[in-house]
């Protein structure tokens, strides 16, 4: 197989992975939604009262929204971090090269995608172990699976 065949299918795999990964989640973790939490009607009041209303509802709602959407996104980092270091791990384990490249793209892709919808909500430490974990992952691929 050519070597542009080899990247292609890879690349596939890999993209396709992560869209079968999240559509996944989606389907069966559903997400919250804004509209549950914050109705966006407005009613009719003195401009200065309706005002003060606004923000006192917006203020109550969002936060509402706010928690369980961390808890939902939590949820998802979890999912994707692990599915996506399962995937590096079975890239190592498959013997075709276009097929395993095609995982551990996938799963290291899957990992970013996870950090990426968690990073605003994680404290520094968390971000700083899962970085660290996820590099020291990587070298030991590079280790096992890439030879000079």
């Amino acid at each position: 197989m050519s070597k542009i065949k080899k990247w292609a299918l890879a690349i596939g795999i890999a993209v396709i992975f992560n869209l079968f990964i999240n559509y996944g989640v989606a389907t069966f973790h559903e997400s919250p939604e804004y509209e549950d939490y914050c109705n966006e009607t407005i009613t009719p009041k003195p401009a200065v009262e309706r005002q003060e209303y606004n923000d006192t509802y917006y203020k109550a709602c969002n936060s509402s929204y706010s928690g369980v959407r961390q808890k939902y996104d939590a949820n998802v980092f979890i999912i994707l971090v692990a599915v996506g270091i399962a995937a590096i791990i079975s890239g190592i384990m498959i013997k075709r090269e276009a097929v395993a490249s095609g995982f551990m793209f996938g799963g290291i892709l899957s990992v970013i995608i996870g950090a990426m919808r968690y990073w605003s909500h994680m404290h520094d430490l968390l971000r700083f172990i899962i970085l660290g974990a996820v590099l020291a992952l990587l070298v030991w691929v590079g280790y096992k699976k890439v030879k000079d």
